[in-house]
């Protein structure tokens, strides 16, 4: 509780301040220096960037332009350094003097299936003796994707699916159904899940690394609950970043084009990034990251396919009940029980004409602090921001404008054991919701029904009887184009000329206010602690263990969730949280068979525990072949958009179903009726006492049927999965595997 009061009420202050504190009592070790010079063996060329770590340590650095380094640790020797580099042969020496100097003759080498890996059981191990699927991209993959982000060029590894709904809001879904803002998909960076608090999902590359700051991305596919608790559903994605003690100097890089759009014409693109880090006698190190992309949005222009009817082969944009995937304000259908007439719908406006800009923008700045105690224990200090401007897509359109997400974390590390603790934090106060903004903006100008009977709907019905002088009866066009006077010049064909001015209000006025509008506000966060050990000095099992604490603390000042349920002057902030704990154990039998074993507990308020396990073996006659069968189990509780929200759109409340929240509303367990039976039952004419809820009259006699609604509850997921990795004479690589979900409720 005293961290994360200081951790709220003055991070960076306190950060910094925590880091130099512990730093003052530290003395410093005598020292053994190691350096040289690393070249290709045939090319006899210097290598820059291999890396090269003391083994058994947190200690390390890399080689420079020239190929040279210098490497001091706290150590006495005996002690072994390894030299590794993408495409090369791993070399390890043994220092056995107080100073030396290591050159190294690195040979090319096919690395097929030796790539290292973590998030596959939380210890280092090579992608050939995984238990699960995995997928590695590392800094020279990363360095040669030609893709605008290197998001994109995650869709070249197999069974991904990148999604994009805007330039700079690309997101990544493995096994499984996932919007573009997916909360059953976990993002990690340096150890933080970059979800947005309010959402339970991450804003995909917004959220993630600099791409000159990247070191490594592992990539999850399937269920990953078992180790990485509640919504690692259908995967998850790790980013790791460069250590400033082994990636140091001045970095800048730039990408310059065009983007394309048949509406929007060709646009000028731009991302400029800057990283500098720097380390002072491998004790005290720190990093800077800047990055900026800069660009114009696809411009949506789809306004004749039906979303209702996708796949329709003929134009249905002049139908009365045409729901247009780029139009908004047409989502409801509203029944008509007169003239014939059926369902019709309000008339869509161009998404164009909805917006403020089409800007695609992402800013994003990191910084760290690193110390080292000595070549074993590490504290770092992190601090994360990002904020941009986007086009997001879930069941409607949001435009993302000028929110703002930070990150504070503080961890203590060393090979074998972290402790680390994190408060994610994100502020929404310019997005607004596309379709209620068209909705809105064709009740102001026309509201759909007025106390008094008048309004659009009546106009259209009117228009369409023949009672409307100089509007041809039976004719639906027409119907529609004497309703929408108020907002379509009769005689221009074009927009009123106060159509913008409203606009502009309704994107102004926060969803739920009074007078209403289409703008969100959220200002939420997240504190998160986790320990982790792993237990080496156990000889006859592998053993690791974990366990983490995270609350959430949410507002959105009514434009989202209901804070105020019983006084609108009387918001409160929206509390939960999580408790979890694993353990794994792995055990080798005859050199050849490894058996591994994982479960998971996990606890939220207002549900009940959740266990996790996960089981696996691997075969593996020799290191070059490995064939794997698991059993796996996921789950995620209800992200907090399902649990708490209380969102009224002109087709009814989008009600949170979580006990707590939902309960007061009485519309669960009974307390409600079937949509079928309700429209049929106002199509015919019928009323209900809008208090109570009682029929005052039903003249069709139709019977409303009771709809038993339950309360949410968090979604489980069980598969099996059986695979092989072989390599064959260092040249070819084979990776087979096949899943199946067995059970998903």
């Amino acid at each position: 509780m005293i961290i994360n009061a200081l951790i709220m009420a003055s991070p960076l202050k306190n950060y910094f301040t925590f880091i130099f504190f512990v730093a003052s009592f530290t003395t410093l070790l005598a020292q053994t220096t190691i350096s040289g010079t690393i070249i290709d063996a045939s090319r006899q060329e210097p290598l820059e960037g291999v890396n090269i770590v003391v083994i058994g340590s947190i200690m390390g650095t890399t080689t420079n332009a020239n190929g040279k380094y210098t490497l001091s640790v706290d150590q006495a020797p005996p002690f072994t350094i390894a030299f590794s580099y993408l495409g090369y042969g791993t070399q390890e020496v043994v220092i056995n003097e107080p100073n030396m100097e290591v050159d190294v003759d690195m040979l090319e080498e096919a690395l097929l299936g030796q790539e290292i890996v973590i998030a596959a059981s939380r210890v280092r191990q090579r992608i050939l003796d995984s238990p699960v699927s995995v997928e590695k991209m590392d800094i020279r993959f990363i360095e040669q994707t030609t893709s605008i982000d290197f998001y994109d060029a995650i869709s070249l590894k197999k069974g991904v699916q990148v999604t994009s709904s805007s330039l700079n809001l690309t997101s990544v879904n493995t096994r499984g159904f996932g919007d573009v803002i997916n909360s059953r998909f976990v993002q990690i960076v340096d150890g933080m899940d970059t979800a947005d608090p309010t959402i339970n999902a991450n804003l995909g590359s917004i959220s993630g690394i600099g791409e000159l700051d990247i070191e490594s991305v592992e990539l999850l596919p399937g269920a990953a609950s078992a180790l990485y608790g509640p919504n690692a559903f259908n995967g998850m994605l790790i980013m790791n970043s460069k250590s400033p003690f082994e990636y140091q100097g001045l970095s800048l890089m730039t990408k310059v084009g065009f983007s394309n759009s048949n509406a929007g014409g060709s646009n000028p693109l731009g991302i400029y990034s800057v990283r500098f880090a720097e380390s002072f006698n491998d004790k005290f190190a720190f990093k800077v990251n800047l990055y900026y992309l800069g660009a114009q949005d696809w411009t949506s222009n789809d306004f004749t396919t039906d979303r209702n009817n996708p796949d329709s082969l003929i134009d249905l944009s002049n139908d009365p009940n045409f729901d247009g995937v780029n139009l908004h304000g047409d989502e409801t259908p509203i029944p008509v029980n007169a003239f014939g007439i059926g369902t019709i719908r309000r008339t869509g406006i161009k998404e164009r004409d909805l917006l403020d800009n089409n800007d695609a923008r992402t800013i994003k700045a990191s910084t760290a602090i690193h110390y080292r105690f000595d070549d074993k224990l590490e504290l770092i200090g992190n601090y994360r921001f990002a904020t941009g401007s986007s086009m997001g897509q879930t069941n409607t359109k949001f435009a993302y404008r000028d929110f703002t997400s930070e990150q504070y974390k503080i961890e203590l590390k060393n090979e074998n054991f972290f402790a680390r603790s994190y408060v994610s934090i994100t502020n929404n106060f310019d997005t607004f919701d596309v379709g209620t903004t068209g909705a809105l903006v064709n009740e102001y100008l026309n509201p759909s029904q007025r106390p008094d009977g008048t309004g659009w709907v009546q106009d259209y019905v009117l228009a369409y009887a023949g009672a409307i002088p100089g509007v041809t009866p039976n004719d639906h066009s027409l119907a529609r184009s004497y309703a929408d006077r108020f907002m379509i010049d009769p005689i221009t064909g074009e927009y009123v000329p106060n159509f913008q001015d409203v606009v502009k209000t309704v994107r102004t006025n926060k969803y739920q206010g009074n007078p209403p509008g289409s703008s969100l506000y959220s200002h939420s966060y997240m504190w998160h602690n986790e320990i982790f050990y792993n237990f080496k000095q156990i000889k006859w099992a592998e053993i690791i263990a974990g366990a983490n604490y995270r609350r959430y603390n949410l507002f959105s000042d009514a434009t989202i969730f209901n804070e105020a349920p019983e006084d609108p002057n009387d918001k409160d902030r929206i509390k939960t949280h999580i408790v979890g704990a694993y353990t794994q154990i792995s055990k080798t039998i005859a050199e050849k068979l490894k058996l591994t074993g994982s479960i998971r507990y996990d606890n939220m308020k207002d549900f009940k525990a959740e266990i996790t396990p996960r089981f696996s073996a691997v075969y593996s006659p020799n290191k070059n072949n490995n064939i794997r069968v698991n059993y796996q189990t996921g789950f995620r509780f209800p992200d907090m958009i399902q649990q708490f929200i209380y969102f009224p759109t002109p087709g009814g409340i989008a009600l949170g179903g979580v006990e707590t929240n939902a309960s007061r509303y009485g519309i669960y367990n009974g307390g409600s009726w079937t949509f079928e039976s309700y429209n049929d039952f106002v199509s015919q004419g019928g009323t209900l006492d809008p208090k109570t809820g009682t029929i005052i009259t039903n003249p069709g006699n139709v019977t409303l049927e009771t709809a038993n609604l339950s309360f949410v509850k968090p979604e489980q997921l069980e598969s099996f999965e059986i695979g092989y990795n072989g390599v064959i004479e260092d040249k070819l690589l084979i990776d087979l595997n096949y899943y199946l979900k067995i059970n998903l409720l």
